[in-house]
């Protein structure tokens, strides 16, 4: 019974092989891309929503970290009750 559940689940869970990616597999995973993305116009909008929502997260989070007074990174500060500024 063990040795079948082993094999079974070396059939439908394979281990990924941890393996150097070639120049020549980047290239090809490149063109990929550029064949499935950037080749169908209708792929435009997806890829300029997707780039304005990675942008204004950044923005916001940097935004906070640096100006919101809710943040507290320096470990001093964590513990005050009262906020200065």
């Amino acid at each position: 019974m063990n040795a079948l559940t082993r094999s079974a689940t070396r059939i439908v869970l394979p281990r990924a092989q941890t393996a150097v990616v070639s120049k020549r597999a980047q290239s090809t995973m490149m063109s990929d891309f550029k064949k499935h993305w950037l080749c169908d116009v209708g792929a435009y909008p997806v890829i300029g929503i997707i780039g304005f929502a990675i942008g204004f997260c950044t923005y916001t989070g940097c935004k906070n970290l640096a100006a919101n007074k809710d943040v507290r990174i320096a470990p001093s500060k964590r513990q005050s009750v009262i906020r200065e500024g």
